[in-house]
């Protein structure tokens, strides 16, 4: 049976040349795969638009099969004005469909606090000016909606972050991982209207995202090796 959805677009994985599989965190089911066909015409071709990562986007669901869900009548639910335009945030955008893919893949129920954070984080995004802490605040908040967020209360200068435990421990102070630890500290009490005043040099954002990507790896299962983190390690050094 068919249905009105809405989602988040996280990847696509071509399965052959005329069927692709989508993977989409949904308003009204968490994370799900649907097939689909990609349609053959000149006007199907501008449809192809919808499968850039992220994208958000209205369909119809069928969930209600034995085998994957289906998906048609995709449109866009609000279109980026700026995303696929700006190499910059292309790049960041890729970046986050891997992180939002594994890191969502075992979210199956609905989360509407989850859905809104993110799309109204994405929307933010594409018309914002200054965005480069957005990589690092998404995936640093998007860990509190996960349950995996390390224990903030336990912060005090001069600590670090220990990925294992999630939580803050006592450090030597002059050392770079104190440094790291409060920048990650400071983007867990961070907002989108003031993330960007905590100044940080490009170095420190690709060791932060390094720190971000090992904590993942720690906490959820087969958490893998994400390709498109070189990509933003060239934007940042």
């Amino acid at each position: 049976m068919w249905s009105k959805e809405k989602g988040i677009l996280l990847s696509v994985v071509h399965h052959t040349d005329k069927l692709c599989i989508a993977n989409i965190y949904t308003l009204g089911q968490g994370f799900c795969a649907y097939s689909f066909f990609l349609p053959k015409s000149t006007k199907g071709n501008a449809k192809n638009t919808l499968l850039m990562p992220l994208s958000l986007i209205d369909f119809e669901s069928d969930t209600s099969g034995a085998g994957l869900a289906r998906m048609r009548g995709a449109c866009f639910l609000s279109p980026y004005s700026d995303i696929p335009f700006n190499p910059h945030k292309s790049s960041i955008a890729l970046f986050l469909s891997e992180i939002l893919t594994t890191a969502l893949r075992s979210e199956k129920n609905a989360d509407n606090a989850l859905f809104g954070f993110l799309m109204d984080s994405l929307l933010w995004f594409d018309s914002s000016l200054e965005f480069s802490n957005f990589h690092l605040y998404l995936s640093v908040r998007l860990a509190d909606f996960l349950g995996i967020s390390p224990d903030v209360s336990t912060f005090r200068d001069g600590y670090a972050l220990d990925v294992t435990s999630g939580s803050y421990l006592p450090q030597n102070p002059d050392s770079e991982l104190c440094r790291l630890s409060w920048l990650f500290a400071s983007l867990q009490r961070s907002s989108l209207e003031n993330m960007q005043s905590i100044a940080m040099s490009g170095a420190e954002r690709s060791a932060l995202l390094n720190m971000l990507c090992s904590y993942y790896s720690v906490h959820i299962p087969s958490f893998p090796h994400l390709k498109s983190i070189e990509i933003l390690h060239l934007l940042y050094n």
